[in-house]
């Protein structure tokens, strides 16, 4: 793999975001697709009747990360993905923070990565780069499930050791 592929620790590294391919399989996302709809349908959102997804952002879900079909995210795969990527190590500052469409804001210049992926797929991200979820433009709902990992020499170094600017 060349080194900067976004499937590798390298490139997490450098971009502070990496890919996990199927972190767990087609089969666990559907069994978690259905939890969520399940929760979803407890506060008027049924995955049959389109005209209740009107919410874009539905509240009152938390007890859904609490179904068994979601124990699939915290796959042997992934584990090891996230030990490698971040166990020990202080986190550095990306070199390339963002590749992609040019942006300002505040006069302060970013550049935005567009990720999507296959159901299974997980997108580690450090928690001090800039994310935002887009609009969804699809017919059908998108699922994103997101949740942290919190390791002490994430914060206790400086982001920016050894990085000169």
């Amino acid at each position: 793999m060349p080194a900067d592929n976004e499937e590798t620790f390298e490139h997490f590294r450098m971009h502070g975001w990496m890919r996990v391919r199927a972190a767990f399989s087609v089969d666990e996302a559907a069994a978690m697709r259905a939890a969520a709809w399940r929760a979803l349908a407890k506060v008027g959102i049924r995955r049959s009747d389109p005209s209740t997804w009107t919410k874009e952002r539905p509240e009152h879900l938390q007890s859904v990360k609490d179904d068994p079909a979601f124990r699939a995210v915290g796959s042997a795969r992934l584990l090891e993905a996230i030990d490698a990527a971040l166990e020990g190590q202080a986190y550095e500052k990306p070199k390339h923070c963002f590749i992609g469409r040019a942006e300002e804001h505040g006069g302060i210049a970013l550049q935005v990565v567009e990720n999507t992926g296959a159901a299974g797929d997980v997108i580690l991200l450090h928690p001090l780069v800039l994310h935002v979820a887009t609009p969804n433009m699809s017919k059908a709902p998108r699922f994103l499930l997101s949740g942290g990992v919190d390791l002490p020499s994430m914060w206790t170094a400086s982001p920016f050791r050894g990085i000169d600017d």
